[in-house]
């Protein structure tokens, strides 16, 4: 088709901004909006709107926005402009500087009304780095410094809506047609769905938190993923961009999908991390259940050396020091520290034979091996070596249970010694869950272990 107008100019588009109470779409909400529609690379319409939150304003919108709780209280709440602002926007390619932030929140806004948006967006923080390259700073204040824009009304959604406009004016007049239309091509393209999954089905997954799962041919359970924006995540499989050969292939298999919900992500993780242990899809492979893992503990010697060795986690004894998937992975990991601070490999199992280890004549060992280190010394730095890698104490008197909660949901995960035991939803369910089986599983300890310093909520019970 001949076109008179560079792209992206040669579509009708709305710029787009917005300010809001906060940078979180789940709970922070728009109070002002801000849009310029452009037909035939002209300005056809300006529009803006101020927005009841329903929430209160903290002193940093206030002091940033210039926006005050008295201009926000009479204005309309956003389900009374929605319908305004649809049809403004209908049809058009969505402009923003960040158009993730403020397609995120007009999103929510929408969700909250039950009403789907998903227009086609383009991002002018991206349309800068594909045009301009070389040069550091996308972001408005640096953009507009660089090419002399004036916006006179900072963190004001109309002006840095008109900011956004003049910049991606300026930038169709100083680059080649064919080297915009390449950048917005870029941009552009749009998801290839499966021919078994509809539009409309992924227009109903949620944006939530959870776990996801696509089929093949008679329901063959082909991958299971978990996302903290569910319907996002998706269709991020789906995306036109080359991917590898692997994506490929599970792109051409899908024929159907479903998702689970949780109340956030912390539950999309270990119901993630459960299912591929027990489900074993065809496509996932890094949480796949490790039959038997390998366990480092130490031991005196008789000259009062501790000694490294492997054995299976189950027939470890001791408690271990370290657990790994493998005995390779244990042993790269010993074979690190050797390096870093200048142990022993004889000593860490890493080496056979008599006399000193090789390292010794190298200076990389400090001479345990032959006595000339005493056994104190070494055996302190050997411990202050492998603490990182150690698996921690538990440290409550009993199970405990992680709350995490949403606008719809709060789920309770009960957690004993490092072992998961489930989650509930109803507070009649605990007891039965606290009897479940114990079974200690290295990468839910890993996720345990972030989960238990982070600011979720946590609940104690009494011990066996």
């Amino acid at each position: 088709m001949s076109i008179s107008l560079p792209a992206p100019l040669n579509h009708p588009l709305a710029i787009v901004d917005l300010e809001t109470t906060g940078a979180h779409p789940g709970v922070d909400r728009v109070i002002e909006v801000g849009v310029i529609l452009i037909d035939d690379g002209e300005v056809s319409l300006r529009w803006q709107r101020l927005i009841n939150p329903e929430q209160r304003l903290s002193p940093f919108i206030e002091q940033l926005t210039g926006i005050t709780p008295a201009m926000v209280a009479d204005a309309p709440r956003f389900a009374e402009i929605a319908d305004e602002l649809q049809t403004l926007l209908q049809g058009r390619i969505f402009v923003a500087h960040n158009a993730r932030f403020d397609y995120g929140f007009l999103k929510s806004e929408y969700e909250r009304l039950g009403v789907q948006f998903a227009p086609e967006r383009l991002c002018t923080v991206r349309w800068s780095r594909q045009l301009y390259p070389l040069l550091r700073g996308h972001g408005l204040d640096a953009i507009c410094q660089r090419l002399g824009i004036a916006n006179e009304a900072r963190h004001r959604a109309l002006g840095d809506a008109e900011a956004t406009w003049q910049f991606l004016r300026q930038s169709c007049r100083e680059h080649h047609p064919d080297t915009l239309h390449a950048a917005f091509v870029k941009q552009m393209q749009r998801p290839s769905l499966p021919p078994a999954i509809t539009p409309e089905r992924i227009n109903s997954v949620p944006n939530c938190p959870g776990i996801y799962r696509f089929y093949g041919d008679e329901g063959k359970l082909l991958y299971i993923g978990k996302s903290k924006q569910l319907r996002e995540r998706i269709m991020s499989h789906f995306n036109a961009s080359p991917v590898s050969a692997r994506n490929q292939r599970l792109h051409s298999q899908i024929r159907d999908l479903d998702w689970q919900c949780t109340a956030g992500e912390l539950g999309a993780l270990l119901k993630e991390n459960q299912a591929i242990k027990k489900e074993q899809p065809l496509f996932n492979r890094r949480l796949r259940r490790v039959r038997e893992l390998v366990a480092v503990t130490t031991k005196e010697d008789a000259q009062g050396y501790l000694r490294c060795q492997f054995s299976a986690f189950e027939k470890a004894g001791n408690k271990p020091l370290a657990l790994f998937r493998n005995r390779s992975q244990a042993k790269a990991k010993l074979l690190e520290l050797a390096k870093e601070h200048q142990l022993c490999k004889k000593l860490l199992g890493l080496e056979t034979g008599k006399g000193a280890c090789f390292d010794l004549q190298l200076k990389r060992c400090k001479g345990a091996c032959n006595g000339s280190e005493p056994p104190a010394i070494y055996n302190l730095r050997l411990q202050t070596a492998l603490k990182p890698a150690q698996i921690r104490s538990w440290p409550y008197p009993g199970p405990i249970g992680i709350v995490e909660r949403d606008e719809e949901r709060e789920e309770l995960h009960l957690i004993d010694h490092w072992c998961y035991l489930g989650t509930v939803r109803d507070e009649s369910d605990i007891a039965d869950c606290l009897e479940n089986p114990r079974q200690f599983e290295l990468d839910t300890y890993r996720l345990l272990v972030r989960a238990v310093r982070s600011r979720l909520t946590i609940r104690q019970f009494p011990g066996n």
